[in-house]
């Protein structure tokens, strides 16, 4: 029978069904930012279960790989198999230079000399992968000599110009600048050349070499005139073959005449010497 209220009125029968549902919602290893980032797991194993992806260096290298001290270099590591977050580490590293949790370690080496850099990459997934690359640091371009020979030097006459270079990283360019008239610019460390023109000259030259580095100086070179000739006189005007001919035939005269004295015959003992002013004999 229906059952009554207090107050005499049915009440029909409610039944209350209460359905608790509970999702549980799986979860993995992922990137560092989030559920949305990619899993580092992979169907691949027997029977297709999950396995984690095999994480490999593709490559590492600085680029340069080699460079002046006091210069910037970057290296830079490439893998494959990495869909998660990766932990790096290097270790080997130049003085100056210290490791960083990335894929490009860039840095200004404080130290010449060569060093093996090693590089470990982990995964998310627990996989690691390592590679070594070489740097090599040599001591910084400079030039140590620029200079000139002769000095001073003279116009029309030959000039040398030369510039010695230590560090730095093959190959060399030089190029000059100031240089007197008659003598141009030449990609070579040293060269010739002949002024065609007097005064002081203020000479630069600026070195550059294979790793980008830059060194100048500068050598001041001084041309002098060319020496003037000296003033015309018989001596240097007068063929020589004709002075020579006018001191053969003075010498034959003098030997002539001696000759003639000697061969000529005495005067007799008592003979006048000669008719007077009259013409007569005393």
């Amino acid at each position: 029978m229906p059952r009554r209220a207090a107050f005499g009125r049915p009440v029909a029968s409610v039944a209350l069904v209460i359905v608790l549902v509970t999702v549980a919602a799986g979860s993995g290893p992922t990137r560092a930012g989030g559920p949305s980032s990619p899993s580092p797991w992979t169907a691949g194993g027997p029977g297709g279960q999950v396995v984690p992806m095999v994480l490999t260096v593709a490559s590492f290298r600085f680029v340069p790989s080699q460079i002046d001290l006091g210069m910037a270099v970057s290296g830079i590591v490439v893998l494959h198999g990495a869909t998660g977050w990766v932990r790096f580490n290097y270790s080997g590293l130049p003085p100056g230079c210290p490791s960083v949790n990335a894929s490009t370690v860039t840095c200004t080496p404080t130290a010449v000399g060569g060093y093996v850099v090693t590089v470990v990459a982990t995964s998310a997934g627990g996989s690691s992968a390592q590679t070594a690359a070489v740097v090599t640091i040599v001591p910084a371009l400079a030039i140590t000599v620029v200079a000139s020979s002769p000095s001073p030097a003279v116009v029309g006459s030959n000039l040398e110009v030369w510039t010695t270079v230590s560090g730095g990283t093959p190959r060399f360019s030089f190029a000059y600048t100031g240089l007197p008239p008659g003598c141009i610019s030449v990609n070579r460390a040293g060269f010739n050349c002949t002024p065609t023109g007097s005064g002081t000259y203020a000479v630069g030259v600026t070195v550059r070499d294979g790793a980008g580095g830059s060194a100048q100086a500068n050598v001041t070179i001084a041309v002098e005139p060319a020496p003037v000739p000296p003033p015309a006189s018989f001596w240097n005007t007068t063929d020589l073959l004709g002075v020579v001919a006018v001191i053969a035939a003075a010498v034959a005269l003098s030997v002539g005449f001696l000759w003639w004295r000697r061969r000529r015959p005495p005067r007799p003992s008592g003979m006048p010497a000669g008719p007077g002013p009259t013409g007569r004999a005393p």
